[in-house]
């Protein structure tokens, strides 16, 4: 309800016109504001010397101060009313109460219903956008088929032992397998680095993916013991898939992170699913804001499913967008092409069926990927 009450501007730029139909002014504010506006004309009209010009400066800033302190009081102390009135509404007077709820609906509808005024419908919009990002895509691929098409060096270099070693190391045994059976315990003794790296390199030159890395076992398991299990929402999928598959998907991480981080692609306010950062970041930012007493507009939004329903062809295109080509684009979008998918339950397994859009679940790069997609909804906003 809270987020609900219309809040009042409080700017500190006296120079503008104050409307004073507020409803918590009163006489102490406008004696403030008259004397506030007195002395910063004063100021503002003195031509004299340099050291009283000073004093009137300070005299108006210490008034444009005071009055300020005072405005947010009264505002609080109004919404603190306004609030104490509704709650007392709720139990006393079920009609006034929600009389008033509307009121202040109604306001929100006012001042935001022409925020964004498109005579283009939302289909006709979408439609239109992916159409262009296609055959903009298009022309990206077919530049590079161009022979004298230089790729980006940083992305498409030859895989070396160092960078086997970097993934081996950091798989935990004791992981379940996919369909292939083939634990990571049999993958992370230096003998076999050396077949690994080879195994990876010929498939990074030629895009080949094996098919076996495409498929994925989904177990689905109970988000509460206590749900109902007879509904599909109340279970989340664990997708299983091949070690190996991890492993060439963490070197196309690592790769594709070190690239995305020395370059500044990715946002600055973006810190999800990234190296030495974590919601502390923005928890430390969000203080310091409000404790300086700064505008500040905080919004949540949960994006339902986000991984199930990202574009493929639209995940691809942003690479393109951020130089991102060659073998390591290629890799990407072969590993994406015709994914299937079978589900375990009660010791059977589903017949497989083909997924045609979003992100792999429990894979290496896909928490990557997906903030490169949603990279450019920061840009936008800071725009």
């Amino acid at each position: 309800m809270n987020n609900k009450i219309p809040r009042f501007s409080t700017s500190t730029n006296t120079r503008k016109r104050l409307k004073m139909n507020k409803p918590f002014w009163n006489d102490e504010l406008r004696i403030l504001w008259n004397d506030m506006h007195t002395k910063e004309n004063q100021f503002l009209i003195f031509k004299g010397k340099a050291s009283v010009k000073s004093q009137l400066r300070k005299d108006f800033k210490s008034s444009q101060t005071i009055f300020d302190r005072k405005l947010r009081k009264c505002e609080r102390q109004h919404r603190q009313s306004f609030c104490i009135d509704i709650d007392i509404m709720t139990t006393n007077n079920r009609n006034a109460f929600w009389e008033k709820i509307k009121s202040v609906l109604e306001k929100w509808k006012s001042d935001f219903e022409h925020l964004y005024n498109n005579d283009q419908s939302e289909e006709d919009f979408n439609s239109e956008f992916y159409r262009y990002a296609l055959s903009h895509k298009t022309v990206f691929e077919d530049i590079m088929f161009d022979p004298l098409y230089n790729d980006n060096e940083e992305l498409n270099g030859s895989i070396t032992i160092k960078e086997i070693e970097t993934v081996t190391k950091s798989a935990k045994n004791g992981k379940s397998t996919g369909i292939d059976q083939i634990p990571y315990e049999v993958l992370i003794f230096p003998n076999v680095f050396q077949v690994i790296r080879s195994l990876f390199q010929l498939i990074f030159d030629t895009s080949c993916i094996p098919s076996i890395w495409r498929k994925a076992v989904i177990f689905p398991i109970s988000k509460d013991p206590l749900s109902d299990n007879r509904i599909l929402l109340n279970y989340r999928g664990i997708s299983l898939l091949s070690c190996i598959s991890r492993l060439y998907s963490a070197f196309i991480n690592n790769r594709l992170s070190t690239f995305l981080d020395e370059n500044d692609v990715l946002a600055d306010e973006l810190n999800g699913f990234r190296r030495n950062r974590s919601c502390e970041d923005h928890v430390f930012s969000l203080s310091s804001v409000i404790r300086n007493n700064a505008n500040v507009i905080t919004t949540f939004v949960d994006l339902k499913e986000a991984f199930d329903f990202v574009d493929r062809d639209m995940l691809l295109y942003k690479l393109l967008l951020n130089n991102i080509d060659g073998k390591m684009y290629n890799s990407i979008k072969n590993i994406y092409s015709y994914t299937t998918a079978s589900i375990h339950v009660n010791q059977k397994m589903s017949d497989w069926f083909v997924c045609n859009s979003g992100i792999k679940q429990g894979d290496n790069c896909s928490s990557t990927l997906f903030s490169i997609f949603i990279n450019d909804l920061v840009q936008e906003v800071n725009n």
